[in-house]
C-alpha cells in the first residue's frame, strides 16, 4: 500500500466500511483497505492487467470444504495425518539455504519441529522463540514447553527476551503491515524473525494452520457447545443474551461467558460470523460521527464472511463452516498477512507447511468428531503426534501469541493512548467522535464494557493515518 500512495492521482478518501472492519474484526477482510481506491486482491483469485485495464479475474483455489463422510475409521485417519504432516514439512526443507523454525511449545509449532528433525540432514535444527517478561492474560507461559521440547527433539533454541518496551515498536509494526491491524501479535513475529536473521537464517518453518484446519480455537469449542441452547425460541435466547451482558468483563471467563452469549439471538450463520467479532455492529456504530454513518452497513449478512459462507455446498456441519472462514479470512487476512509481512521486513521467508495442499484437502474432509471431541481440540492431529511429542506438550492448555493488553493499556500505555486518542487528534481526523470513543474507554477501563481490543484498533487506526495520509512515514522504516 504504501508503494502505491506515492502516485500522486490516488484518491486517499477513507473506507469507512472498511474501518469499521478493523475495529470489528482487528483486521479487514479482503478486498477492502482503509481507503476507497485501494482494493486487496482475495485470497485464491488471479487478474490480468493490460494496459492499465483489468482484462479477467478468477479462482483458481478455494479451500476444498465439502459435506463429510463418516466412512474412515480412526486409526486410518491418525495414520493419513501422520504421513501427511510428515509429507508436508519435508518438501517445505527443500532450500538452497539452512532451514530453521518457530518453536513456541505449542503442539502446531513443535509438531513441525519434530518432523522436521525427523526429515532434515542439517546436523542441529536451529529454533527461535521469544522470552516475554509478561504473559497474555488468561494463559501460561509458553516458554518453559518451547524449552522441554527443544530438549526433547535435541534442537537448539534461540531466545530473545522482550518487555513492555516491546510497545515502542508499535508504529514499526503498522508501517510494516501497510495496515491498521490491531493485534500485538505481530510484534512478536517480528523479533523473532530479527533474532533467526541475526543468525543467518532466511528461511524459517511454522506452525500456522493447526488451529484453523484442525479445529484448535475456544470459539471452536464454544460453537458446540451451542446444542445446548441453540434450540431455545428466539425471546429465550434474548434473555440468555441480556442475562449474561451484565456480568463484568473484568475477569477473562467472565469475559468469554458474555462474548459466548453476546449473540446467542441471531440466526446460525450469523453467529458463525459474530463469533469473530470484538465489537457488536451496533457499539462500533455509535463510535463514528454521525456524517459517516451513512456509509457503511451494520447487517451482519453484508459482511464479506457472511458472503464466503454463501458459496458453501448445503448440509455442510457448523464446525466446517467456521474452519472455511478460518482459513478464507481469519488466516489470510491477518494470520499469514503479520507474519509474512513482518518476517520479510528483515528478509526472512517464512513457510507453512501445516497449509500443505495435500494435508489441507484431506482434513477438510474428515467428520468433525475427528477434530474437536469434547474440549478436546485437533483430536486426531494430537493422536498422529504421540509418537514424536511428549503427551505434557501435546495435551498442554492452549496460549495465547500476544500481550496483556488490557494490563498495558491502563498503565504503562495510557499516557500514549491519551496523546494519541485526544480531543485535538481526533478532530483533527475526521472520523469518530471524541466523546463516543471517550466514554467507550471509560466502560472498557471499569469493567462495563470489553472493548480493550476496539480501542487499541483506533490507535492504530491513528497511528496509522499520520504515516499514510499525513505522509509522516516512518523514519526507521
Amino acid at each position: 500500500l504504501k508503494t502505491l500512495l506515492l502516485e500522486p492521482s490516488i484518491e486517499m478518501d477513507f473506507d469507512f466500511q472498511a474501518i469499521s472492519y478493523y475495529l470489528s474484526f482487528l483486521w479487514c477482510p479482503a478486498p477492502c483497505t482503509p481507503l476507497k481506491k485501494i482494493k486487496k486482491l482475495e485470497p485464491g483469485h488471479a487478474m490480468v492487467v493490460q494496459n492499465g485495464v483489468l482484462k479477467r479475474k478468477w479462482i483458481f483455489y478455494d479451500i476444498p470444504y465439502k459435506v463429510q463422510s463418516n466412512q474412515i475409521d480412526e486409526l486410518s485417519a491418525i495414520a493419513q495425518v501422520e504421513l501427511l504432516v510428515k509429507q508436508a514439512v519435508e518438501r517445505q526443507l527443500i532450500a538452497d539455504v539452512e532451514v530453521g523454525a518457530f518453536l513456541s511449545g505449542g503442539l502446531d509449532s513443535s509438531a513441525v519441529v519434530a518432523m522436521a528433525k525427523q526429515c532434515s540432514s542439517q546436523n542441529q535444527l536451529q529454533c527461535f522463540t521469544i522470552d516475554c517478561e509478561f504473559g497474555e492474560e488468561g494463559f501460561a507461559s509458553d516458554l518453559p514447553y518451547a524449552r522441554n521440547v527443544a530438549a526433547y527433539l535435541g534442537v537448539k533454541l534461540h531466545e530473545i527476551e522482550v518487555g513492555p518496551d516491546i510497545i515502542n515498536h508499535l508504529e514499526k509494526m503498522i508501517w510494516h503491515l501497510d495496515e491498521p491491524q490491531a493485534d500485538p501479535a505481530p510484534l512478536q513475529a517480528m523479533f523473532i524473525a530479527q533474532l533467526a536473521r541475526s543468525h543467518g537464517i532466511k528461511v524459517l518453518l511454522s506452525g500456522a494452520g493447526g488451529d484453523d484446519i484442525f479445529s484448535g480455537y475456544r470459539r471452536h469449542y464454544a460453537l458446540l457447545q451451542e446444542r445446548w441452547w441453540k434450540w431455545l425460541p428466539g425471546y429465550c435466547r434474548r434473555v440468555l443474551r441480556n442475562g449474561t451482558s451484565l456480568l463484568s468483563r473484568n475477569h477473562p471467563i467472565a469475559r468469554r461467558i458474555v462474548k459466548a452469549f453476546q449473540f446467542a439471538d441471531l440466526s446460525e450463520d450469523d453467529r458463525l460470523v459474530s463469533y469473530f467479532y470484538w465489537l457488536r455492529s451496533a457499539d462500533n456504530l455509535k463510535l463514528f460521527l454521525d456524517e459517516h454513518r451513512c456509509n457503511f452497513a451494520t447487517d451482519i449478512a453484508l459482511s464479506p464472511l457472511k458472503q464466503s459462507l454463501s458459496c458453501l455446498p448445503m448440509g455442510l456441519s457448523s464446525l466446517s463452516k467456521m474452519l472455511y472462514l478460518e482459513g478464507k479470512h481469519f488466516l489470510a487476512d491477518h494470520n499469514l498477512n503479520y507474519t509474512d509481512k513482518t518476517s520479510m521486513a528483515h528478509g526472512v521467508e517464512v513457510r507453512v507447511p501445516l497449509l500443505d495442499p495435500d494435508l489441507v484437502d484431506f482434513v477438510c474432509g474428515l467428520p468433525d468428531r475427528l477434530k474437536q471431541r469434547g474440549k478436546e481440540g485437533k483430536w486426531v492431529f494430537k493422536k498422529a503426534m504421540e509418537p514424536y511429542l511428549p503427551k505434557e506438550v501435546i495435551y498442554r492448555s492452549k496460549t495465547g501469541f500476544g500481550v496483556p493488553l488490557r494490563k498495558w493499556l491502563y498503565g504503562p500505555l495510557y499516557e500514549l493512548l491519551s496523546d494519541i486518542l485526544s480531543y485535538q487528534s481526533i478532530k483533527n481526523r475526521g472520523v469518530f467522535d471524541y466523546h463516543s470513543v471517550q466514554k467507550m474507554i471509560t466502560a472498557d477501563k471499569c469493567g462495563k464494557l470489553d472493548a480493550t481490543y476496539t480501542v487499541f484498533a483506533i490507535m492504530c487506526f491513528e497511528l496509522w493515518a499520520r504515516m499514510f495520509i499525513d505522509k509522516k512515514g516512518f523514519s526507521q522504516g
